[in-house]
């Protein structure tokens, strides 16, 4: 038997072709269960105060949402309204613009947006089940049809893990990634039998490839889009589609993106890269830092609390620890050790069927672990301080956490199945390791879905629509929409004036066309005063912002811009204290 594709069994010509019962019966129960969580889910999403919604995402997420809701008003991405704004990932802000026109004010939008996450979610859950299932080649019916179940278990595993469900919700693009990721590789793991089938698929990789590099440009993603593609290139031998695939869409984007806003790569990434600090990357760098981003992403790929920000207030209901955590992160990591020596065993013999899917997890699984140690080193020396923030750039680690779990599980009971005929047969070699290894990825696969899943689930029910803002949280969040409201309702803002802020999302929409943001990742104009190697005083004043609404700012002394406070919010900010709402003057021209 050489696998399942899409769901659809692949024997030889002795076998009819169709669609097994047990996947269907699989793919119906992983759909039941996913429906009995949704509606709660999709309640927050539907009945919350849209304030206190707007408060459960990262405040870079309105460099998004608005230049997305913008644009078919203005046919540019723009985040204030006046200036281009590039702060963002192609792929997912394209989705959004599209979104957009199917909604006739912000605040739907929002929902819907939030609501699209929601359903990426879903569908990653799905794609997760199916691309498992092509590891399910067991000989026995009922073996079979247990490993079936198993990857119907694998799916739910993703499904259920809090902080994923919770990283989806915040209207970023890790729910398209992730959806990305997980099609790329069912599509790169496809048994392509003819010259055109070949052909085919190998378009559909380089397109994928592409659309996943357009979504989130990291390390990580270079890992995969370069593992990928060569496993693709090495079992197809299709160069040309390959690579044309892959490179039409970034020449279009770019090109685009060129005469849009003067270059290619997205304004935030180079902010981040170039304008910020430089520090040398050294061995307790990446011993420390880089090792501990790496523990981090697992953290929150099982699914438990870590230093990975999550905006939401009450993300202590979905998201706790137990007191075996330790044991079932152990559990999870010998269990990827030995599929890791697995697929590197079985794909010696061969690179088609469930032997594809087994050698491209385990050479993923080797080469992000680099790539996250390499990535958390980079953010450490680049942007001190934030390495808890940049949970989005965790969008592979769930995915492959789940799918390696499950294929072990599932590959593990074909290993034990093997090992036992080979002790019927008397055949040694190779028996022992076969055996080990086996109960190892079996063992420590079920351990972890037992003791995980029906938990999680559980606790999806603890997700309740927000009733109403809270006016008293000190929250990152809260607090800037607070002193947005502040001033809306205190200062009757004249049309041309201006906000200045440094962290500027939801204040973009409660005062809209009003704000001008000053670090430069939702503004290309002040990025380039940072890019040039200025600070964004002088931008300041050359604008003459009448208000300014955030932290006490520590330069515009130096400028003789005098800062009147107008209001101060409570906010523990280490520097010096409170969120500062305040009126502007200028030194005379």
């Amino acid at each position: 038997m050489d696998g399942v594709r899409l769901g659809v069994t692949l024997e030889d010509s002795r076998v009819r072709r169709g669609v097994e019962p047990g996947v269907l019966i699989t793919l119906g129960s992983v759909a039941l269960v996913m429906a009995l969580a949704l509606p709660r889910i999709l309640a927050r999403v539907r009945d919350s105060d849209f304030l206190e919604l707007a408060a459960s995402i990262q405040d870079d997420s309105f460099y998004y949402l608005l230049p997305a809701y913008h644009f078919k008003t203005k046919l540019f991405f723009t985040f204030d309204g006046h200036s281009p704004s590039y702060g963002f990932q192609p792929m997912y802000e394209l989705l959004l613009a599209g979104l957009a026109f199917f909604h006739d004010d912000f605040e739907s939008f929002f929902r819907g947006a939030m609501a699209l996450g929601v359903w990426l979610h879903v569908l990653t859950s799905f794609l997760i089940v199916l691309l498992v299932m092509r590891v399910a080649d067991a000989k026995a019916p009922w073996l079979r049809a247990l490993q079936l179940a198993l990857a119907g278990v694998a799916g739910l595993f993703y499904f259920t893990r809090g902080t994923v469900l919770l990283s989806a919700m915040t209207c970023k693009e890790n729910a398209l990634t992730a959806l990305f990721f997980v099609g790329l590789l069912l599509a790169a793991t496809t048994d392509a039998r003819t010259p055109e089938e070949r052909r085919r698929m190998s378009w559909v990789v380089g397109l994928g490839l592409s659309a996943l590099l357009l979504c989130r440009m990291l390390p990580t993603s270079l890992v995969i889009v370069g593992l990928v593609g060569l496993g693709a290139l090495l079992r197809w031998r299709r160069p040309w589609a390959l690579m044309g695939a892959f490179t039409v869409p970034l020449m279009l984007w770019f090109g685009y993106a060129t005469l849009a806003f003067g270059h290619p790569l997205p304004t935030s990434a180079r902010v981040k890269a170039l304008a910020s600090s430089s520090l040398p990357i050294t061995w307790d760098v990446v011993s420390t830092e880089g090792w501990g981003y790496l523990q981090s992403a697992l953290t929150f790929a099982m699914g438990m609390p870590g230093r990975l920000y999550l905006p939401q207030q009450d993300v202590g209901r979905v998201v706790f620890g137990s007191n075996q955590g330790a044991l079932w992160m152990t559990l999870a990591v010998a269990t990827l050790v030995a599929l890791v020596i697995a697929g590197l065993w079985r794909t010696r013999r061969e690179l088609r069927g469930s032997s594809a899917v087994i050698g491209l997890v385990a050479a993923l699984l080797v080469g992000l672990l680099f790539a996250y140690v390499a990535q958390g080193s980079l953010i450490a020396t680049r942007r001190p301080g934030e390495l808890t923030y940049y949970v989005w750039y965790v969008f592979d680690a769930p995915v492959l956490f789940a799918v390696a779990l499950g294929v072990a599980c599932v590959r593990g009971l074909s290993m034990l199945e093997d090992a036992r005929e080979s002790w019927r047969e008397k055949a040694l070699p190779g028996r022992p390791a076969t055996l080990a290894l086996g109960v190892v990825m079996v063992a420590g696969a079920l351990s972890v879905f037992i003791a995980r899943v029906p938990r999680e689930y559980g606790k999806l029910s603890r997700l309740q629509p927000f009733t109403s803002f809270d006016p008293v949280s000190q929250s990152w969040p809260h607090t800037m929409i607070r002193a947005g409201l502040w001033l809306k309702q205190n200062v009757p803002l004249q049309p041309g004036e201006r906000v200045a802020c440094y962290s500027c999302g939801s204040l973009g929409m409660l005062l809209p066309e009003h704000v001008m943001n000053l670090d430069g990742l939702a503004n290309d104009d002040s990025a380039r005063y940072l890019l040039g190697g200025s600070t964004t005083t002088p931008y300041v004043t050359k604008m003459r912002p009448r208000f300014y609404i955030d932290v006490h700012p520590v330069d515009f002394d130096a400028a003789g811009i005098q800062v009147k406070p107008l209001h101060i919010l409570p906010f523990g900010f280490k520097r010096k204290p409170g969120y500062l709402i305040a009126e502007l003057s200028y030194p005379s021209p």
